[in-house]
């Protein structure tokens, strides 16, 4: 790319890494496809979501799209605390990213779906994935997830899918 990357040490102090490269300035402004319907719930529904997301950035995006349109939003970075977390609470739905450390997604749903079983109830869990073979997909449905995003996660369709499984606009 025609550049160069580097590192300068200095011991006892740490490194700095770096690196350059040659970019072509793009040729068209970018656009966005359609708006992101970002304006608040009109019908004052408080929607309550469990995210699981062990990825900062994924996690912020999500929390901060979630504070605009007026949802309430508890977080997790890993399955075995949102366990702890879903059966302490009360949620209209949770999004489960399915690669985590400690307990995946798949792990963590299904002992969710297996507390569900005794005391009930059944929330809508959709999975929060990058990968998306249809086997990933099936593998999802198996453990008991209702529905499936990509990521990176795009925010209409986030929004489409809570607003679809929470029946709440």
């Amino acid at each position: 790319m025609g550049g160069e990357i580097g590192v300068d040490t200095v011991e006892g102090e740490g490194s700095c890494f770096y690196f350059t490269c040659v970019l072509e300035k793009a040729k068209e402004d970018f656009e966005m496809k359609e708006p992101l319907n970002m304006k608040q719930d009109e019908n004052h529904y408080k929607i309550n979501i469990l995210l699981v997301e062990d990825d900062l950035v994924s996690r912020t995006i999500i929390e901060k799209y979630a504070e605009l349109k007026g949802w309430y939003i508890i977080s997790s970075n890993d399955g075995n605390d949102a366990i702890d977390i879903f059966k302490q609470n009360k949620f209209d739905i949770v999004l489960m990213d399915v690669q985590m450390p400690i307990m995946n997604g798949y792990i963590a749903t299904g002992n969710i779906r297996s507390y569900e079983r005794k005391i009930e109830i059944h929330t809508p869990i959709i999975a929060l994935t990058a990968f998306s073979i249809n086997d990933d997909r099936e593998k999802c449905f198996e453990v008991g997830m209702d529905d499936y995003l990509s990521k990176p996660v795009d925010l209409n369709e986030l929004n489409n899918m809570v607003i679809k499984w929470t029946q709440k606009q």
